[in-house]
């Protein structure tokens, strides 16, 4: 536990606070046999952020995503690369 606490920057009595903290929010288990339904939220921007293309020139950075001008991206590209 010191190794750990020293490796992260924490002392042990930081550690210890934590750990009895999050000890009692746990929730109980269900019983075995009875179905429980849990509510689950989809983060939709996750699936746009995967298939966004970034385009670095110079210290700019251009986030492309699907239906893109490709006339309007190609200026751009110019217009970065006179200027970084």
């Amino acid at each position: 536990m010191a190794a750990w606490c020293e490796r992260h920057q924490v002392t042990p009595s930081q550690l210890w606070y934590w750990m009895r903290k999050l000890q009692k929010a746990e929730q109980p288990t269900p019983p075995a046999g009875r179905p429980q339904w849990v509510s689950l939220h989809l983060d939709e921007t996750a699936s746009d952020e995967a298939s966004a293309l970034l385009v670095k020139v110079g210290v700019a950075t251009i986030e492309v995503r699907a239906g893109f001008d490709p006339s309007l991206l190609t200026e751009v590209v110019r217009m970065l690369k006179t200027l970084c």
